[in-house]
């Protein structure tokens, strides 16, 4: 549940990123030089001088609300002028997983159709939240899930840290693959369990259809969050 905040004081200290329980098994998928620890070797006649030179040396608040902060990082570029730039942290620095939940045996992927006001309208999107404190990436996916559409889950795999806006939001986020067997009676008979804040709709997509899908969304007004169409990209650009 992306709109709430983790933490009712704002001024908490900063959570760790969240850890998954299963590393191993969370990054199978994911190709070697993508994988944490692993570090991408640069041709002999190839540099980094233009970003590793740039260091962050100090940041300052500038407005603090209940779920986000406004901030102003000094930095020193890549040839040495200090210069600043604002950014947006949510508040405890929370972190967000994007839940990729797929029904055994029909293949149908789980989305949502929520309206999110800073866009002004309804976005077609994957289920999604923030990690409560204490937990990983996996254990929220399987909540959010459970709470935003009803459906029970199990984790298949976890990708890596990333982030979606890095130009203005310091918040990490992960992806989390999820099956959802549904001759189960918990999953025939979805029953979610939203905040009072949440007004979505949950829609059941077969993975073929998803150009018309969003040419349909696109044509009645709603917007489309860009992680999902990049998850498609491949099938809709290829």
């Amino acid at each position: 549940m992306l709109a709430r905040s983790l933490s009712e004081a704002s001024d908490s200290q900063p959570l760790p990123a969240p850890k998954d329980p299963e590393p191993q098994r969370a990054f199978s998928w994911i190709p070697e030089i993508l994988k944490p620890g692993v570090f991408l070797s640069l041709h002999p006649d190839q540099t980094m001088n233009e970003s590793s030179r740039c260091r962050v040396t100090g940041e300052r608040s500038l407005h603090r609300s209940r779920w986000t902060e406004v901030g102003e990082i000094d930095y020193v570029d890549g040839n040495g002028q200090p210069r600043t730039w604002e950014c947006v942290h949510r508040a405890a620095r929370a972190e967000a997983v994007i839940i990729v939940a797929t029904l055994k045996p029909s293949g149908k992927v789980i989305l949502v159709r929520q309206f999110r006001p800073p866009v002004g309208g309804p976005v077609l999107e994957f289920p999604a939240g923030l990690v409560d404190p204490g937990e990983g990436w996996a254990e929220a996916a399987v909540r959010e899930l459970k709470e935003e559409t009803g459906y029970s889950g199990n984790i298949t795999t976890v990708g890596p840290r990333g982030f979606s806006s890095p130009g203005l939001l310091s918040e990490g986020c992960a992806f989390a693959r999820l099956e959802v067997d549904e001759t189960l009676a918990e999953n025939q008979n979805p029953v979610h369990e939203r905040e009072p804040s949440e007004f979505m709709e949950v829609l059941l997509v077969e993975p073929e259809e998803i150009g018309a899908v969003f040419a349909r969304e696109i044509t009645a007004g709603v917007s489309l969050d860009i992680k999902l169409y990049a998850w498609f990209a491949s099938r809709l650009l290829g």
